[in-house]
């Protein structure tokens, strides 16, 4: 049985630019990528290679997928993990590629990384508006909380909640920037 190890990382959609950099540099290092739960990244050792690795984001992870991954694998990208995202059926999906055998790009021009910030976009604002709808629902219930003298609690739970919405403010706001950069870039 091969050795494995386990790292915790958290990466947010609009830096999975990180997150490839973070999977190609533990290649490099003798550990490849072999599974993902809830930033948990699981490793398997063997020979340090020159992957460079590479995410796509999906909306529909239920379309077919030998047609999907056979365009990449065309392109001599392998195909490694797909993470599965329960909003709007997408899914993450992962590629390596050997970065000595020629082009590392999965997406060579800027329309098709536009897409996809695009569709990361449209997937987190689904997010985002359900989660405001759930706490729409339960504010009445917070208030009850802080009325009965359980301050703390809801002071906590505030906090909680205002971290969130900063979190997905910060995704939205910057996957919108590099979207503007790409437009901008095309010119």
């Amino acid at each position: 049985m091969n050795e494995t190890k386990k790292v915790w990382r958290f990466f947010t959609p609009d830096n999975y630019d990180k997150e490839e950099e973070f999977l190609t540099e533990m290649s490099r290092q003798g550990w490849h990528f072999k599974n993902l739960r809830l930033f948990i990244y699981e490793f398997e050792k063997g020979q340090p290679v020159n992957y460079t690795y590479k995410l796509d984001y999906k909306n529909d992870r239920k379309a077919d997928i030998s047609n999907y991954t056979a365009m990449y694998e065309d392109c001599g990208w392998e195909y490694v993990f797909e993470f599965p995202v329960p909003v709007r059926r997408g899914a993450w999906e992962y590629f390596r590629k050997r970065t000595d055998s020629g082009d590392d790009q999965l997406f060579t021009d800027n329309q098709s990384k536009i897409d996809l910030l695009m569709r990361i976009r449209r997937t987190y604002i689904a997010i985002g508006i359900f989660f405001v709808g759930i706490n729409m629902a339960n504010f009445t219930n917070f208030l009850r909380i802080a009325v009965r003298g359980y301050a703390g609690s809801m002071i906590f739970i505030l906090v909680m909640y205002a971290l969130l919405i900063f979190i997905y403010v910060k995704i939205f706001v910057r996957i919108s920037i590099k979207i503007n950069k790409l437009r901008n870039d095309r010119f």
